[in-house]
């Protein structure tokens, strides 16, 4: 009786298990799709393309945690957004190289920073406005790149 060879399609289940699948979830942040993030990850590759001597320093993450945790009296919400907007991401992508570097978008890339909101207070007697990341968060205002 001669051994059988494994086939291909087990060969493929680590691949899609530890490769594929957790590729695909990566752009998900609790249940919903995050275009933003994409969006700005694109800006910042076109930034690096266009503009001499381009350092990222800033990130395209989107996160929301609520704090609400009586015993330390801790209550609302931290929430992180991508450095470059989607309108802005969308601008930076669309322009030429020549185009990012006549009106001064890459010097203002260079000091794009991580953008956040905290509604947080020690003083859970005072509900901050939004107390938890179910509520409508307020954009943190940042630099504007793509006017």
């Amino acid at each position: 009786m001669s051994a059988r060879p494994y086939s291909l399609a087990w060969a493929g289940i680590p691949l899609v298990l530890f490769v594929l699948v957790p590729a695909s979830t990566a752009c998900w942040n609790s249940g919903s799709f995050v275009p933003d993030s994409m969006a700005c990850e694109d800006a910042f590759a076109k930034l690096a393309e266009c503009c001499p001597g381009f350092g990222r320093r800033a990130a395209c993450l989107v996160a929301c945690s609520d704090y609400n945790f009586s015993c330390d009296g801790m209550l609302g919400v931290s929430a992180t957004f991508p450095a470059i907007t989607g309108p802005e991401s969308d601008c930076i992508r669309e322009a030429t190289c020549e185009d990012l570097r006549q009106r001064g978008v890459c010097e203002r890339a260079m000091v794009v920073e991580d953008r956040t909101f905290s509604s947080v207070v020690g003083n859970t007697s005072t509900t901050p406005k939004p107390s938890s990341c179910a509520e409508p968060i307020p954009e943190p205002a940042g630099v504007k790149l793509c006017l």
